[in-house]
């Protein structure tokens, strides 16, 4: 599956779109939207062509990998691009060993949508924190998830 309109929207509305490298409250040196890795560096900017590319060439790998985990497990497009949103943001390894996928797996759908309440803590300055913006973040994926996000 790809992500699909749903998806990329809320990772714009949680990520955003910035052209100037930047850490976020983890730390991690990010770009676009909310690419990190060895090729994002200190003062780096980019053109808003330039982030397109940078986030369509991201997303290709992440979906294949999402469809992967997903086996052939009934998902929606919802479903999926609800996981996609979570996955970009934590990570394949972490979303790999989540709950959240082991319920879906299991077709647990409401135990699946419970588990994005999970991953609202971000490392910062070393210590398991609580984000607001991730509280909301969460709460936007879980409904997407669910069919519920307008």
């Amino acid at each position: 599956m790809r992500c699909g309109s749903a998806g990329i929207a809320l990772i714009d509305k949680w990520e955003g779109d910035k052209l100037t490298a930047y850490l976020c409250p983890a730390g991690k040196l990010t770009i676009s939207r909310g690419v990190t890795g060895s090729s994002v560096h200190p003062g780096m900017v980019i053109t808003q062509a330039q982030s397109d590319a940078m986030f369509a060439t991201e997303r290709l790998p992440r979906e294949a990998a999402l469809t992967g985990l997903l086996h052939d497990a009934p998902t929606t497009q919802n479903q999926f691009d609800a996981m996609f949103s979570l996955m970009w943001n934590i990570g394949q390894a972490n979303f790999a060993s989540s709950t959240l996928l082991r319920c879906h797996l299991a077709h647990d759908y409401v135990g699946a949508a419970k588990s994005f309440r999970k991953w609202i803590y971000a490392h910062v300055k070393g210590v398991g924190t609580i984000l607001p913006g991730l509280v909301s973040r969460r709460a936007d994926e879980a409904r997407l998830y669910s069919g519920e996000y307008a």
